[in-house]
This record gives C-alpha cells, sequence and structure tokens, in this order.
C-alpha cells in the first residue's frame, strides 16, 4: 500500500509505502519513505507481553497537527500501549537529530518503564532510563539523563537550539518528571535537577571589551601564552575555562545557586531564574 499520509501513535508520516506481512502471531510491515525506512513487527496481541518491533534505517518522528473540527485528543493512557523495542540507524524526533538510536520500553501493570535508552550522534551521546506510569495522583513521567559532546555548537545545531556557545567538553544530567506522558509542553510543567558542565570555550554573544586585554596580561595563563594560545584573547565573544553548576526545575523555571563562569579574563557567578 501507499500512503499520501498515515497517523500512528500520535505521529503523522508522509509518503509512506508499505508492505504488510503475516506472521504466525504477528504482522511484519516493511516501510519505505521520507520518514520511515526499515522493518516494524507487530504482535497480534498486545496484552501477550510481546514488543512492537522497530528495525529501522531511518525513523522522524513528527507530532500529527489537529485536524479542522476534530475533538480535543484525549491523553494516551501508558497501561493500554505495548512494550516497544526500538533500534535506528538515523533518528529524528521533532526536528531534533539524536544519531543511532537504541531504546527498550517495558509493560508494566502501571505502564511503561523504560529501561534502557542510548543515542549516538557525530556531536553528541544522550542515554538514560525512565517510566510513564499511572500513580495515585495521574500519569506521570520521569526521566534521568545523561548528555556529553565534544562539540557543544555541533550539538546544538543537532538538537535545534541556537548554537551561541562554543565548548571542547560538555557533560549534563538530569533526573526530571512531570504530570502526564511525554509531549512538547512538558518543560512548562517540569521538575528536578540538573548539572552542568562545560570546559574551553566561548559565549559568543559575549562581549567581554576591556577584560580581553586582562586575560592576555594574566600571570595566571602564562602557560597557555607559551603554547601559542591566543583564542581566548582572538576569538569572538567571552572565553571560559570552566562553566559548572547546578539548576533546580520547578513547573518549567530553573533556579541556581552556584552557577559559576571561570576564565582568563573574569569569574562570574550567577543566581537567580530563568
Amino acid at each position: 500500500v501507499h500512503l499520501d499520509r498515515a497517523r500512528v501513535l500520535g505521529f503523522e508520516f508522509l509518503d509512506v509505502t508499505a508492505r504488510l506481512e503475516p506472521l504466525a502471531d504477528a504482522w511484519r510491515v516493511t516501510a519505505s519513505g521520507p520518514m520511515a525506512e526499515g522493518a516494524v513487527t507487530i504482535p497480534a496481541d498486545f496484552a501477550g507481553g510481546q514488543p512492537l518491533l522497530l528495525d529501522m534505517r531511518k525513523l522522524v518522528l513528527q507530532a500529527a497537527p489537529d485536524v479542522p473540527g476534530a475533538p480535543p485528543r484525549e491523553d494516551s493512557d501508558p497501561r493500554q500501549l505495548p512494550a516497544i523495542e526500538a533500534r535506528a540507524g538515523e533518528f529524528t524526533w521533532q526536528g531534533r537529530r539524536f544519531g543511532r538510536l537504541d531504546a527498550r520500553l517495558e509493560r508494566v501493570p502501571q505502564g511503561l518503564r523504560l529501561t534502557h535508552l542510548a543515542t549516538e550522534s557525530k556531536h553528541f551521546t544522550l542515554n538514560g532510563r525512565g517510566s510513564w506510569l499511572v500513580e495515585s495522583g495521574g500519569p506521570r513521567t520521569r526521566l534521568a539523563l545523561e548528555f556529553a559532546s565534544d562539540d557543544l555548537a555541533g550539538a546544538s545545531r543537532a538538537l535545534g537550539y541556537r548554537d551561541s556557545v562554543d565548548a571542547d567538553r560538555a557533560r549534563a544530567s538530569a533526573d526530571v518528571n512531570w504530570g502526564g506522558g511525554p509531549a512538547e509542553d512538558a518543560l512548562e510543567r517540569l521538575d528536578g535537577t540538573v548539572h552542568l558542565e562545560l570546559e574551553r570555550g566561548q559565549l559568543r554573544e559575549v562581549e567581554p571589551g576591556a577584560g580581553r586585554m586582562l586575560g592576555l596580561l594574566s600571570v595566571v595563563d602564562l602557560p597557555r601564552r607559551l603554547a601559542l594560545d591566543f583564542r581566548d584573547v582572538t576569538d569572538k565573544g567571552l572565553a571560559f575555562d570552566k562553566v559548572h553548576g547546578d539548576f533546580e526545575m520547578r513547573a518549567g523555571s530553573a533556579y541556581t545557586k552556584n552557577l559559576l563562569l571561570e576564565g582568563a579574563a573574569v569569574d562570574i557567578g550567577v543566581i537567580g531564574r530563568t
């Protein structure tokens, strides 16, 4: 079959050609198109515990737009969703490019548990675990994530953010949760903690002015000058050696009391909310 437009689990796929084959206790769907390339094995009965298997060369997930005049969408019940094992060579979610994906979602009585998540691209890696369970107060999603990059500007571009910060090394860990399921507006309801560490980079949209000369003359940075390293003076923006700090997330706001930027020209401490 060929479909100009297909909706699956709240996502929309365009220009999809699919070949359906019946197996003993499942359907095998071989898909090809600009947003999906690979094979999906769908068990005949999700209640039996068999996972939905995705073995994809390419998978682009884009939320399906609302249909004019249609009733509001009901929130998905994670207890009604299948276990999922997913592998993709090229994975994109809502325009964010994650590269290779390997993930496992297991069914439990309260919903779904993310036992393994790993992505790897040219610019960054992401590892995590989590859950989407129906608790006493309703559905709640929990995620613990570890992010690492040796090219923060490239990672920012891949994830759809401004590449205004360069860093030779970036590490971040997050332990967050929010009411409801995975959704684009989750940031508005986010609670939890985030730890951030950056090494050797530039805030490219900050002009430090006379601080450049102070950095050039600093005795502490004499070894850097002897190595003929003048990037903190000649490159655009404000150079730093380290940035590190913790954030507390409450209802979509991030609070910090210890965010510190250390550089040749200046040290900056930040206390506040964004």
